[in-house]
Protein backbone atom coordinates (compact mmCIF):
# COMPACT_ATOMS: atom_id res chain seq x y z
CA UNK A 1 0.00 0.00 0.00
CA UNK A 2 1.03 3.09 -1.12
CA UNK A 3 0.65 6.67 1.33
CA UNK A 4 1.10 9.81 -0.86
CA UNK A 5 1.82 12.29 2.08
CA UNK A 6 3.83 11.54 5.59
CA UNK A 7 1.37 14.00 7.47
CA UNK A 8 -1.00 13.53 10.69
CA UNK A 9 -3.75 11.62 8.20
CA UNK A 10 -0.83 9.97 6.68
CA UNK A 11 1.03 8.82 9.55
CA UNK A 12 -2.01 8.16 11.45
CA UNK A 13 -3.23 5.42 8.92
CA UNK A 14 -0.07 3.92 8.08
CA UNK A 15 0.45 2.80 11.80
CA UNK A 16 -3.23 0.41 11.81
CA UNK A 17 -2.19 -1.11 8.80
CA UNK A 18 1.34 -2.27 9.27
CA UNK A 19 0.20 -3.52 12.41
CA UNK A 20 -2.45 -5.45 10.73
CA UNK A 21 0.91 -6.82 8.08
CA UNK A 22 0.29 -4.80 4.89
CA UNK A 23 3.37 -3.59 3.42
CA UNK A 24 3.57 -0.29 3.61
CA UNK A 25 5.68 3.17 1.90
CA UNK A 26 4.95 6.52 3.13
CA UNK A 27 6.22 9.08 0.74
CA UNK A 28 6.52 12.38 0.88
CA UNK A 29 7.95 15.44 -1.30
CA UNK A 30 9.70 17.25 1.95
CA UNK A 31 13.33 16.71 1.99
CA UNK A 32 13.32 15.20 5.46
CA UNK A 33 10.61 14.84 8.42
CA UNK A 34 9.93 18.50 9.51
CA UNK A 35 7.65 18.85 12.53
CA UNK A 36 7.17 22.44 12.31
CA UNK A 37 2.97 23.28 13.31
CA UNK A 38 0.91 25.57 14.83
CA UNK A 39 -1.57 25.58 17.57
CA UNK A 40 -4.53 23.01 17.02
CA UNK A 41 -6.78 22.23 19.70
CA UNK A 42 -8.44 17.94 19.33
CA UNK A 43 -11.56 17.28 20.06
CA UNK A 44 -14.36 14.87 21.03
CA UNK A 45 -14.03 12.11 18.21
CA UNK A 46 -10.58 12.85 17.63
CA UNK A 47 -9.35 12.25 21.19
CA UNK A 48 -10.77 8.96 21.29
CA UNK A 49 -8.98 7.72 18.34
CA UNK A 50 -6.02 8.62 20.05
CA UNK A 51 -6.59 6.66 22.67
CA UNK A 52 -7.86 3.75 20.29
CA UNK A 53 -4.63 4.24 18.83
CA UNK A 54 -2.46 4.12 22.26
CA UNK A 55 -1.18 7.35 21.45
CA UNK A 56 -3.12 9.80 24.14
CA UNK A 57 -1.10 9.28 26.80
CA UNK A 58 2.08 10.98 24.66
CA UNK A 59 0.46 13.21 22.85
CA UNK A 60 -1.26 14.76 26.44
CA UNK A 61 2.51 15.17 27.89
CA UNK A 62 2.84 17.83 25.32
CA UNK A 63 -0.58 19.71 25.26
CA UNK A 64 -0.65 22.96 25.94
CA UNK A 65 -1.55 23.61 30.06
CA UNK A 66 -4.17 26.04 29.81
CA UNK A 67 -7.16 25.99 32.43
CA UNK A 68 -9.28 28.98 30.97
CA UNK A 69 -10.42 30.19 27.60
CA UNK A 70 -10.94 34.35 27.85
CA UNK A 71 -12.85 36.36 24.68
CA UNK A 72 -12.75 39.56 24.14
CA UNK A 73 -14.22 42.32 22.10
CA UNK A 74 -12.32 44.13 19.51
CA UNK A 75 -11.55 46.81 22.02
CA UNK A 76 -10.32 44.44 24.78
CA UNK A 77 -12.75 44.36 27.24
CA UNK A 78 -13.19 40.77 28.33
CA UNK A 79 -16.63 39.32 27.17
CA UNK A 80 -16.07 35.69 29.19
CA UNK A 81 -13.72 32.72 30.21
CA UNK A 82 -14.15 29.60 30.05
CA UNK A 83 -12.92 26.59 31.87
CA UNK A 84 -11.27 24.22 29.38
CA UNK A 85 -11.87 21.50 32.28
CA UNK A 86 -15.60 21.78 31.45
CA UNK A 87 -14.80 21.68 27.36
CA UNK A 88 -13.08 18.41 28.09
CA UNK A 89 -15.92 16.96 29.98
CA UNK A 90 -18.70 17.92 27.76
CA UNK A 91 -17.30 17.41 24.49
CA UNK A 92 -15.34 13.77 25.56
CA UNK A 93 -12.00 15.46 25.31
CA UNK A 94 -10.52 18.88 24.59
CA UNK A 95 -6.09 18.80 23.92
CA UNK A 96 -4.79 21.90 23.34
CA UNK A 97 -1.41 21.43 21.81
CA UNK A 98 0.80 21.83 18.22
CA UNK A 99 -0.12 20.61 15.16
CA UNK A 100 4.32 19.69 15.41
CA UNK A 101 3.60 17.61 18.50
CA UNK A 102 1.44 15.27 17.28
CA UNK A 103 2.85 14.80 14.10
CA UNK A 104 6.07 14.24 15.87
CA UNK A 105 4.41 11.62 18.16
CA UNK A 106 2.99 9.67 15.33
CA UNK A 107 6.22 9.68 13.74
CA UNK A 108 7.27 8.41 16.81
CA UNK A 109 4.54 5.42 17.14
CA UNK A 110 5.40 4.46 13.45
CA UNK A 111 6.00 0.92 13.15
CA UNK A 112 9.72 0.33 11.59
CA UNK A 113 8.13 -1.73 8.90
CA UNK A 114 7.09 1.03 7.39
CA UNK A 115 8.53 2.80 4.64
CA UNK A 116 9.53 6.69 4.80
CA UNK A 117 10.71 7.87 1.61
CA UNK A 118 11.36 11.40 1.28
CA UNK A 119 12.26 14.17 -1.34
CA UNK A 120 9.54 12.39 -3.78
CA UNK A 121 6.17 12.45 -5.19
CA UNK A 122 3.83 10.61 -6.92
CA UNK A 123 4.11 11.76 -10.89
CA UNK A 124 1.39 9.86 -12.50
CA UNK A 125 -1.07 7.06 -12.09
CA UNK A 126 -2.77 4.13 -13.87
CA UNK A 127 -5.23 1.60 -12.83
CA UNK A 128 -6.19 -1.47 -13.42
CA UNK A 129 -8.88 -4.15 -11.79
CA UNK A 130 -5.86 -5.81 -9.53
CA UNK A 131 -3.57 -2.42 -8.78
CA UNK A 132 -2.10 0.90 -9.30
CA UNK A 133 0.81 1.56 -11.55
CA UNK A 134 2.57 4.65 -10.02
CA UNK A 135 5.77 6.52 -11.23
CA UNK A 136 6.94 8.74 -8.92
CA UNK A 137 9.52 12.25 -9.36
CA UNK A 138 12.59 10.21 -8.01
CA UNK A 139 12.66 6.54 -8.44
CA UNK A 140 11.58 3.81 -10.51
CA UNK A 141 7.80 2.92 -11.13
CA UNK A 142 6.20 0.28 -8.65
CA UNK A 143 2.76 -1.38 -8.51
CA UNK A 144 0.41 -1.18 -5.73
CA UNK A 145 -2.66 -2.47 -4.45
CA UNK A 146 -4.16 0.89 -3.15
CA UNK A 147 -2.82 4.17 -2.85
CA UNK A 148 -4.33 6.40 -0.28
CA UNK A 149 -4.01 10.71 -1.06
CA UNK A 150 -2.85 11.98 2.32
CA UNK A 151 -1.11 14.92 0.78
CA UNK A 152 -3.11 18.01 2.09
CA UNK A 153 -5.23 20.22 1.11
CA UNK A 154 -3.47 21.07 -2.09
CA UNK A 155 -3.36 17.63 -3.15
CA UNK A 156 -1.56 16.74 -6.42
CA UNK A 157 -2.75 13.25 -6.56
CA UNK A 158 -6.35 14.60 -5.87
CA UNK A 159 -5.96 16.81 -8.97
CA UNK A 160 -4.92 13.81 -11.01
CA UNK A 161 -7.91 10.89 -9.87
CA UNK A 162 -10.45 13.48 -9.00
CA UNK A 163 -9.99 16.51 -11.03
CA UNK A 164 -13.82 17.41 -10.45
CA UNK A 165 -13.34 17.64 -6.49
CA UNK A 166 -12.07 21.31 -6.80
CA UNK A 167 -10.73 23.63 -4.09
CA UNK A 168 -13.17 26.00 -2.84
CA UNK A 169 -12.10 29.02 -1.29
CA UNK A 170 -14.17 30.55 1.76
CA UNK A 171 -12.53 34.36 1.50
CA UNK A 172 -10.19 34.76 3.73
CA UNK A 173 -7.22 34.03 5.20
CA UNK A 174 -5.22 31.74 7.91
CA UNK A 175 -2.19 32.89 9.71
CA UNK A 176 0.00 30.95 12.63
CA UNK A 177 3.28 31.89 13.88
CA UNK A 178 4.99 31.36 17.22
CA UNK A 179 7.02 34.42 19.03
CA UNK A 180 9.64 33.78 21.65
CA UNK A 181 9.94 36.98 24.13
CA UNK A 182 8.49 37.93 27.87
CA UNK A 183 5.14 38.60 26.92
CA UNK A 184 3.96 38.93 30.05
CA UNK A 185 0.38 37.18 30.01
CA UNK A 186 -1.11 34.80 32.69
CA UNK A 187 0.56 31.38 31.07
CA UNK A 188 -2.87 29.36 31.83
CA UNK A 189 -4.96 31.98 29.91
CA UNK A 190 -6.06 31.44 26.04
CA UNK A 191 -6.63 34.64 24.54
CA UNK A 192 -9.24 35.06 21.60
CA UNK A 193 -10.36 38.01 20.53
CA UNK A 194 -13.40 38.91 17.86
CA UNK A 195 -13.21 41.86 15.72
CA UNK A 196 -14.71 42.99 12.36
CA UNK A 197 -13.73 40.87 9.82
CA UNK A 198 -10.76 39.38 11.91
CA UNK A 199 -10.59 36.53 15.04
CA UNK A 200 -6.93 36.76 16.94
CA UNK A 201 -6.02 33.97 19.28
CA UNK A 202 -2.83 34.28 21.74
CA UNK A 203 -1.79 31.59 23.11
CA UNK A 204 1.08 31.68 25.69
CA UNK A 205 2.57 28.46 25.42
CA UNK A 206 4.77 29.47 28.72
CA UNK A 207 6.73 32.52 30.09
CA UNK A 208 8.56 33.14 27.17
CA UNK A 209 6.59 32.25 24.43
CA UNK A 210 3.35 32.56 22.55
CA UNK A 211 1.41 31.20 19.95
CA UNK A 212 -0.46 32.78 17.35
CA UNK A 213 -2.99 32.07 15.96
CA UNK A 214 -5.62 34.65 13.42
CA UNK A 215 -8.44 34.44 10.39
CA UNK A 216 -9.28 37.57 8.34
CA UNK A 217 -11.63 37.80 5.43
CA UNK A 218 -10.63 39.13 2.03
CA UNK A 219 -11.37 42.78 2.70
CA UNK A 220 -8.66 43.35 4.46
CA UNK A 221 -5.64 44.52 1.82
CA UNK A 222 -3.94 42.03 0.55
CA UNK A 223 -1.36 40.13 2.85
CA UNK A 224 2.45 39.61 2.21
CA UNK A 225 3.37 36.78 -0.58
CA UNK A 226 6.89 35.85 1.50
CA UNK A 227 6.71 33.99 5.14
CA UNK A 228 9.42 35.96 6.47
CA UNK A 229 8.77 37.72 9.57
CA UNK A 230 9.12 41.57 8.81
CA UNK A 231 6.90 41.84 6.30
CA UNK A 232 3.63 40.70 8.67
CA UNK A 233 4.68 42.36 11.32
CA UNK A 234 5.01 45.64 9.56
CA UNK A 235 1.46 44.38 8.04
CA UNK A 236 -0.30 43.83 11.11
CA UNK A 237 0.57 46.56 12.60
CA UNK A 238 0.21 49.40 9.81
CA UNK A 239 -3.29 48.01 8.53
CA UNK A 240 -4.80 51.18 10.64
CA UNK A 241 -7.17 48.91 12.73
CA UNK A 242 -7.67 49.18 17.11
CA UNK A 243 -6.01 45.99 18.74
CA UNK A 244 -6.08 45.25 21.97
CA UNK A 245 -2.45 46.65 23.93
CA UNK A 246 -1.53 42.94 24.41
CA UNK A 247 -2.39 41.60 20.35
CA UNK A 248 0.09 44.95 19.47
CA UNK A 249 2.36 43.80 22.13
CA UNK A 250 2.63 40.37 20.42
CA UNK A 251 2.26 40.98 16.66
CA UNK A 252 5.04 44.14 17.83
CA UNK A 253 7.78 41.41 18.88
CA UNK A 254 7.71 39.00 15.21
CA UNK A 255 11.33 39.08 14.65
CA UNK A 256 12.42 39.65 11.07
CA UNK A 257 13.10 36.46 10.52
CA UNK A 258 10.47 34.43 11.81
CA UNK A 259 8.53 32.01 9.40
CA UNK A 260 5.47 32.81 9.63
CA UNK A 261 2.81 30.14 7.99
CA UNK A 262 -0.57 31.68 6.17
CA UNK A 263 -3.05 30.36 3.60
CA UNK A 264 -6.31 31.13 2.12
CA UNK A 265 -9.60 29.25 4.09
CA UNK A 266 -10.12 26.45 1.80
CA UNK A 267 -12.74 23.98 1.74
CA UNK A 268 -12.36 20.91 -0.28
CA UNK A 269 -15.99 19.82 -0.83
CA UNK A 270 -16.96 16.79 0.38
CA UNK A 271 -18.24 14.84 -2.94
CA UNK A 272 -16.36 11.55 -3.72
CA UNK A 273 -12.84 10.67 -1.87
CA UNK A 274 -12.90 7.03 -3.59
CA UNK A 275 -11.81 6.39 -7.24
CA UNK A 276 -11.20 2.51 -7.57
CA UNK A 277 -7.87 1.54 -5.42
CA UNK A 278 -7.39 5.75 -4.83
CA UNK A 279 -8.58 7.05 -1.48
CA UNK A 280 -8.15 10.49 0.12
CA UNK A 281 -8.19 10.92 3.95
CA UNK A 282 -7.61 14.21 6.35
CA UNK A 283 -7.57 17.38 3.79
CA UNK A 284 -6.46 16.27 1.08
CA UNK A 285 -9.94 14.53 0.59
CA UNK A 286 -12.24 16.47 2.94
CA UNK A 287 -10.60 19.37 4.45
CA UNK A 288 -13.31 21.15 6.57
CA UNK A 289 -11.08 24.48 6.95
CA UNK A 290 -9.58 25.61 10.58
CA UNK A 291 -12.80 27.10 11.57
CA UNK A 292 -14.62 23.91 11.56
CA UNK A 293 -12.09 23.71 14.63
CA UNK A 294 -11.72 19.64 13.81
CA UNK A 295 -9.27 18.87 11.02
CA UNK A 296 -7.19 16.59 12.83
CA UNK A 297 -10.12 15.48 14.40
CA UNK A 298 -11.50 14.64 10.80
CA UNK A 299 -7.83 13.20 9.80
CA UNK A 300 -7.97 10.83 12.96
CA UNK A 301 -11.30 9.71 12.13
CA UNK A 302 -10.62 8.72 8.36
CA UNK A 303 -7.41 6.99 9.21
CA UNK A 304 -9.25 4.89 11.80
CA UNK A 305 -12.23 4.52 9.86
CA UNK A 306 -9.89 2.83 6.66
CA UNK A 307 -7.99 0.38 8.70
CA UNK A 308 -10.70 -0.66 10.47
CA UNK A 309 -12.38 -1.26 7.29
CA UNK A 310 -9.62 -2.47 5.80
CA UNK A 311 -9.08 -5.00 8.05
CA UNK A 312 -13.12 -5.94 8.24
CA UNK A 313 -13.47 -6.66 4.30
CA UNK A 314 -11.12 -8.52 2.27
CA UNK A 315 -12.00 -7.31 -0.77
CA UNK A 316 -10.07 -3.91 -1.13
CA UNK A 317 -13.11 -2.39 -3.33
CA UNK A 318 -15.69 -3.11 -0.91
CA UNK A 319 -13.65 -1.99 2.06
CA UNK A 320 -13.22 1.41 0.37
CA UNK A 321 -17.08 1.64 -0.41
CA UNK A 322 -17.97 1.15 3.20
CA UNK A 323 -14.86 4.13 4.03
CA UNK A 324 -16.55 6.57 2.12
CA UNK A 325 -19.98 6.05 2.82
CA UNK A 326 -19.38 5.97 6.41
CA UNK A 327 -16.56 9.02 6.52
CA UNK A 328 -18.22 11.65 3.84
CA UNK A 329 -21.53 12.19 5.98
CA UNK A 330 -19.23 13.26 8.58
CA UNK A 331 -16.90 15.27 6.92
CA UNK A 332 -20.11 17.01 5.49
CA UNK A 333 -21.34 17.89 8.86
CA UNK A 334 -17.61 19.48 9.73
CA UNK A 335 -18.02 21.65 6.56
CA UNK A 336 -21.39 22.93 7.35
CA UNK A 337 -20.11 23.93 10.87
CA UNK A 338 -17.04 25.63 9.56
CA UNK A 339 -19.39 27.59 6.88
CA UNK A 340 -21.58 28.73 9.74
CA UNK A 341 -18.48 29.99 11.29
CA UNK A 342 -17.39 31.77 8.85
CA UNK A 343 -20.62 34.47 8.68
CA UNK A 344 -20.12 34.35 12.66
CA UNK A 345 -15.84 34.51 13.32
CA UNK A 346 -15.70 37.00 10.45
CA UNK A 347 -18.77 38.92 10.30
CA UNK A 348 -18.26 43.00 9.23
CA UNK A 349 -21.80 43.65 10.30
CA UNK A 350 -21.37 45.89 13.61
CA UNK A 351 -24.92 45.12 14.56
CA UNK A 352 -24.00 41.43 14.23
CA UNK A 353 -21.12 41.44 16.16
CA UNK A 354 -22.63 43.11 18.74
CA UNK A 355 -25.24 40.42 19.33
CA UNK A 356 -22.93 37.73 19.19
CA UNK A 357 -20.73 39.51 21.73
CA UNK A 358 -23.58 39.42 23.57
CA UNK A 359 -24.73 36.16 23.43
CA UNK A 360 -21.14 35.17 24.61
CA UNK A 361 -21.21 37.59 27.58
CA UNK A 362 -24.96 36.41 28.49
CA UNK A 363 -25.20 32.81 27.64
CA UNK A 364 -25.31 30.26 29.95
CA UNK A 365 -22.01 27.89 30.59
CA UNK A 366 -25.27 24.99 29.66
CA UNK A 367 -26.23 26.44 26.88
CA UNK A 368 -23.12 26.98 25.42
CA UNK A 369 -21.49 23.36 25.91
CA UNK A 370 -24.70 22.05 24.13
CA UNK A 371 -24.62 24.81 21.13
CA UNK A 372 -20.35 23.49 21.42
CA UNK A 373 -21.47 19.36 21.72
CA UNK A 374 -23.55 19.82 18.29
CA UNK A 375 -21.05 22.30 16.05
CA UNK A 376 -18.16 19.93 16.71
CA UNK A 377 -20.35 16.97 16.07
CA UNK A 378 -19.45 15.26 19.49
CA UNK A 379 -21.69 12.63 18.98
CA UNK A 380 -19.89 10.34 16.33
CA UNK A 381 -19.82 6.97 17.00
CA UNK A 382 -16.54 5.05 16.64
CA UNK A 383 -17.99 1.90 17.01
CA UNK A 384 -19.78 2.86 13.97
CA UNK A 385 -16.57 4.14 11.85
CA UNK A 386 -14.98 0.64 12.70
CA UNK A 387 -18.55 -1.59 11.96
Amino acid sequence: MLISGAGIAGLAVSRPLAHAGHRVVAIDKARQFDSRGHGITIKGTGVQVLKKFGLYEALSAQRFRFERIRGYDRSGNCLREYRTVEAEEKLGGYVMTRRADLHQVLLNALPKSVELRFDTEIAGVQQNTTGVNVSFSRGPPETFDLVLGCDGVHSSLRHKALPEVAEAPLGGHYVAFVVDFEHGLESLVAHAVFGLGRNINVLPVDRDRVGVLIYQDDRWREPPTSNAGRGWREYFLGDGSDLPDFVSRVLGAIPDDLYVFADRIIMIPAKRIVDGRIAFLGDAGYCPTFLSGMGAAAALQGAYCLAAQIDRHADLPEALRRYEEKILPIAMAYQKSALLMRGLLLTRSPLKRWLLDNALRFVSTGQLSKRAQHFYHSEVDLDELGS
